[in-house]
């Protein structure tokens, strides 16, 4: 059995957990928008802000490591540790778990999405790269539309 101030901090650690997890898959939602709207020149952006998202998840599992040095089954998951909590904390840190595997099942979805759409993307861009490779014709009109600050017959710069 825990003691209650190791479940306390659980609880805490958990409740902080499932906020930034929220908070992460709002912006994975914003990018797949962005993806499904054709907004290309906002991910930039989106990567910027999941970078600093990941570095953050890297101290949060830090936190996570201590606060389970001090469990009596330091290397168990959180729903192996469920029933080590006290009574009155057990059935708050059960919900907290749901709701963190909702968020976490979400999360995976939306980035498999992402995924989906960004190989679709870069596929198509690649084919565009292509023909402008193997046909001089487009490669001068591309070239025409850069230099008078037009936009390109395609979707993409070059520059990728």
């Amino acid at each position: 059995m825990m003691d209650e101030k190791t479940s306390g901090s659980l609880i805490s650690y958990f409740n902080k957990l499932l906020d930034f997890y929220q908070k992460f898959l709002g912006l994975e939602k914003e990018k797949l928008d962005d993806l499904q709207n054709g907004r290309l020149d906002l991910l930039d952006e989106c990567l910027k802000r999941e970078q600093a998202f990941v570095l953050e998840a890297r101290g949060l599992e830090q936190e996570r490591a201590k606060l389970m040095d001090l469990t009596p089954q330091p290397d168990a998951q959180f729903r192996a540790l469920i029933p080590q909590f006290p009574g009155e904390y057990r059935e708050q840190a059960q919900a907290l778990f749901r709701r963190l595997s909702s968020v976490l099942e979400e999360m995976k979805e939306t980035n498999q999405q992402n995924t989906v759409l960004l190989e679709q993307k870069l596929h198509a861009a690649s084919a565009v790269i292509d023909k402008l490779k193997n046909r001089s014709e487009l490669r001068k009109t591309y070239d025409e539309k850069i230099r008078d600050g037009s936009q390109p017959p395609a979707f993409l710069s070059t520059k990728i």
